[in-house]
């Protein structure tokens, strides 16, 4: 294996190309700025070949140099047609002393709408996005849709009956949308209806290059961009490896995440009753023994189904000892603490998960804990107890697609990047839920400790022990 680029203890130094109205780019600052000194990588130039593109006005907006070679310009004053690639080879060697110069590691192709020649690509780490999904090939084993761009490719993949479309991360070579592909994006459906006429498709085309934009373009390739700075993208043929984990047709968390969730769910159908009972027991007794837990006054729990970790005897000795117990509230898909009172006053709610019943009277608000983390005395809760198909020893959890838990744990302000959260976040697991690796989202936050019948895993702290 080879890696794609060794971070030698220093920032990767990129340059983003752009055409047009440059939202990639901003997408990828942001990543930047979001991670902050912790970002492994700066973006240090913005080129654009077009001088009517946004490529100035962002660069001044965040304070990162910018060049513009004008390409029209560029063949004009050598009086030449565009189609003559000796003019374009010379243009990029011209780009290339400019990025040599600047100290760039890579390169990003962001809405880029010329052809980059060896001049780029064999000198740079060159990166695209492409908004198609460029596994999907012709009956001569050709990308079915390279060499398109941005509402071609919906149009196309509409024509062909595909039934969603996908962004594609790939490494640039002189192949026109070829390369190794290192990420594709979570799909976007499309309406196949809307093919009936050129009018409809056209506006059908309009609608999901946007859509696709926002959840496949933004999501990836700012990810990508990160990744490969952190030394974590290999590449072994056409194989990209991530952490070490071969890939032979590209990485897809949601496509990971799905066959996951799958084995995991076949994998607890095969427990039985009393297995559930007896490890679960066990499991109870170690988180009743933790420190977080003794010094907790408020804990969320949740309700378990039948092939979870059980939770009913950690809420009765919860209960017993004096602590706040609350459990989950879904609505509509959101999810909010509401104050238990007693297994006698629970109804099924949305997901057939027993919640507690919530006065219908003038206190009513007193009775539940909103996800601003406050309950009614005011307290934080402490400590949220959390199900999941299954985790990793780095805290990575894997639920049931829904995203509930994830939103709600973002929005008690208890994310990794939020340093100033106390609450902390426990998963109930069965030790054969333990997996080497969880496909992880930017959204996703991660438990601070795992608790199964065999070990308590501290997560964040890489510490791990038996009897604890």
């Amino acid at each position: 294996m080879r890696l794609l680029y060794h971070p030698g203890g220093k920032l990767m130094r990129l340059a983003c190309f752009m055409s047009g109205s440059g939202t990639n780019v901003r997408r990828i600052i942001e990543r930047q700025l979001k991670l902050g000194k912790n970002s492994p990588f700066e973006v240090a130039l913005i080129f654009t070949d077009n001088k009517s593109s946004n490529a100035e006005k962002i660069a001044s907006e965040y304070g990162i140099p910018f060049f513009c070679n004008d390409i029209r310009e560029f063949y004009k004053r050598r009086n030449a047609k565009r189609s003559d690639l000796s003019v374009r080879r010379e243009y990029d060697a011209e780009t290339r002393n400019i990025m040599e110069k600047k100290g760039i590691d890579a390169v990003a192709l962001c809405g880029y709408m010329s052809i980059v020649t060896h001049e780029i690509c064999n000198n740079f780490l060159t990166l695209n996005v492409h908004p198609a999904d460029l596994r999907r090939k012709d009956k001569a084993g050709k990308r079915l849709y390279a060499g398109l761009m941005g509402e071609q490719c919906i149009r196309a993949a509409m024509l062909n009956h595909d039934p969603e479309v996908r962004s594609t991360v790939h490494i640039t070579t002189t192949e026109l949308d070829g390369g190794p592909i290192i990420f594709v994006s979570q799909p976007v459906k499309l309406d196949l209806s809307l093919c009936e006429n050129d009018s409809s498709l056209d506006l059908a085309s309009e609608k999901y290059i946007e859509t696709l934009k926002e959840k496949g373009d933004w999501v990836i390739y700012p990810e990508a961009v990160e990744m490969l700075a952190r030394g974590r993208i290999g590449i072994e043929g056409e194989a990209i490896l991530i952490d070490g984990i071969k890939y032979e047709n590209g990485y897809c968390s949601s496509e990971e995440k799905a066959a996951l969730r799958k084995a995991m769910r076949e994998q607890r159908r095969g427990m039985g009753e009393a297995e559930i009972r007896g490890k679960s027991a066990i499991i109870t007794g170690k988180l009743l023994t933790l420190p977080e837990f003794q010094d907790a006054k408020a804990i969320m729990f949740y309700s378990a189904m039948p092939r979870e970790v059980q939770t009913k005897q950690a809420i009765r000795e919860a209960q017993g000892i004096g602590k706040s117990i609350l459990l989950p509230v879904t609505e509509e898909g959101e999810i909010r603490a509401c104050c238990f009172t007693g297994f006698d006053n629970m109804k099924k709610g949305e997901h057939g998960i027993l919640e507690p019943l919530e006065s219908t009277d003038e206190n009513n608000a007193k009775n539940s804990v909103q996800q601003d983390k406050q309950n009614s005395e005011g307290k934080d809760i402490d400590l949220v107890v959390v199900p999941g198909l299954a985790f990793d020893e780095n805290g990575a959890r894997l639920g049931f697609g829904l995203g509930c838990y994830d939103a709600f744990l973002n929005s008690l302000g208890s994310n990794s990047n939020c340093k100033g959260s106390n609450c902390k976040r426990i998963g109930l697991s069965f030790e054969s839920q333990i997996v080497e690796r969880i496909p992880r989202e930017e959204w996703d936050v991660p438990m601070d400790i795992i608790i199964t019948e065999k070990r308590v895993i501290r997560a964040r702290k890489g510490q791990e022990s038996d009897n604890s």
